[in-house]
C-alpha cells in the first residue's frame, strides 16, 4: 500500500483542503484514500478533525494523532506503522497530513520510517519559492511526487509562468496544479457568525448553516434600501433595530440573515415576514458602528470545516490539478 505524506512550508497553505479534495476525487476513480492528521500537542486541530470526520464517517481507525513537538518516540513510530499495516489492502492509499508545527527532524523521521511519498502544498506568495520551500524541496528531493500551488494571487499569472515554475524545475519538482484564490472559501458560516457576534436568534425556525460572503450595512448610503441590498447575493444585512423600513427592504432581496443592532428586537410585522421567508433575524447589543468594527476582524476566524466549502474546493481541485496523474503515481 502507498503512503503519501502531505506537507507544507507554512500553516494555512491548504494541506487539509488538499487532502480532502484528493480523497473525494480519487475515490471517484475507484481508489480508496484514508486520511490521518499528525498534529502537534501544542496546537488545536478542531477544524481538521471535523473535516476528516465528515469525510470518513465509517472509519474505525484514528483520524488524528498528536505528536510531541519536543521529539518523536519509538511508540509513535510503531503506532503509525501499525496503522499503515491495518489499512493496507488492494487499492487503499494512506494519506498523512503532517502539521507544519512539527520540526524538520520529526517530519523527516516519520516520512523515512513509513517510506512515504511526499506531496508539497504551498500557498502562492510574492517571493515564491522562499527559503523554507527550497529547504523542503531539497530535504525530500528523492520522495517528492510534486507540488500543488494554492491560493494563486490574482493578476500574478505571468510571474508564475515566467519566474516561479522555472525555479521549481531547477529543483526537479513537478508542479501538479495551480489553484486560484476562491472567495467563497473565505466566507463565514451563519453559525460561526452568530457565535462570534454573541447574537440572539429571535425568529422561530432553526436556521440552515449557510455561508455569507458580504455584510451590507443598512442606512450607510443614499440609494433606496431595496436597490442597495440587491447589489449582493449571499449577504447578511446589518441594520439598526429601530429601522423597520430598511429591514423590510432587505427582506425583499433574500439575505441569509438580518442582524439588528442596539439590542432592539424587530416589530411583529418584520418578524412575521422574515419567518414566512425562512430568513433568521439576530439581535446584538452593540451599535451598528461597533458591529462594523467587529466584522473587520471576522476573516481571521474563518475555517474550512463547512461541507459546502469542501465541495467547492474539491471541484476547483479537479479543474486545476492533475488528479489522474497523482493517482497513477501513488497507487
Amino acid at each position: 500500500m502507498s503512503v503519501l505524506a502531505i506537507i507544507s512550508n507554512s500553516n494555512g497553505s491548504g494541506k487539509t483542503a488538499t487532502a480532502s479534495a484528493l480523497k473525494i476525487q480519487l475515490e471517484k476513480s475507484g481508489l480508496r484514500l484514508t486520511l490521518i492528521k499528525l498534529s502537534s500537542t501544542t496546537e488545536s486541530s478542531e477544524v481538521e478533525n471535523k473535516v476528516y470526520s465528515h469525510l470518513q464517517t465509517k472509519s474505525k481507525g484514528p483520524t488524528f494523532i498528536d505528536i510531541n513537538p519536543e521529539g518523536i518516540n519509538q511508540s509513535d513510530i510503531q503506532n503509525l506503522q501499525s496503522i499503515v499495516k491495518a489499512t493496507a489492502s488492494g487499492n487503499n492509499i494512506l494519506a498523512i497530513e503532517i502539521t507544519s508545527y512539527l520540526s524538520d527532524d520529526i517530519t523527516q523521521t516519520i516520512i523515512s520510517e513509513l517510506d512515504a511519498k511526499v506531496l508539497i502544498v504551498s500557498a502562492h506568495t510574492s517571493d515564491m519559492p522562499d527559503l523554507s520551500l527550497r529547504k523542503l524541496m531539497k530535504n525530500y528531493s528523492d520522495r517528492i511526487i510534486g507540488i500543488i500551488i494554492n491560493k494563486q494571487l490574482r493578476h500574478r499569472k505571468f510571474e508564475m509562468e515566467e519566474n516561479v515554475l522555472p525555479k521549481l524545475s531547477e529543483f526537479d519538482v513537478n508542479c501538479l496544479g495551480i489553484i486560484p484564490e476562491e472567495k467563497s472559501l473565505m466566507a463565514v458560516s451563519l453559525t460561526d457568525l452568530a457565535e462570534y457576534l454573541k447574537a440572539k436568534l429571535v425568529t422561530e425556525n432553526e436556521p440552515e448553516d449557510k455561508l455569507i460572503d458580504y455584510f451590507l450595512i443598512g442606512g450607510m448610503g443614499l440609494d433606496p434600501g431595496k436597490s442597495y441590498f440587491a447589489t449582493r447575493d449571499r449577504k447578511a444585512a446589518v441594520i439598526r433595530g429601530d429601522r423597520p423600513d430598511l429591514q423590510m427592504a432587505s427582506l425583499e432581496t433574500d439575505p441569509e440573515c438580518l442582524i439588528l443592532t442596539n439590542g432592539i428586537e424587530p416589530i411583529e410585522y418584520v418578524k412575521y415576514e422574515a419567518e414566512e421567508k425562512d430568513i433568521p433575524i439576530y439581535v446584538v447589543e452593540k451599535s451598528t458602528q461597533e458591529i462594523m468594527s467587529v466584522l473587520d476582524e471576522i476573516q481571521t476566524t474563518v475555517s474550512f470545516d463547512h461541507p459546502q466549502k469542501i465541495e467547492v474546493f474539491a471541484n476547483s481541485f479537479s479543474k486545476f490539478v492533475n488528479v489522474e496523474h497523482i493517482g497513477n503515481i501513488i497507487n
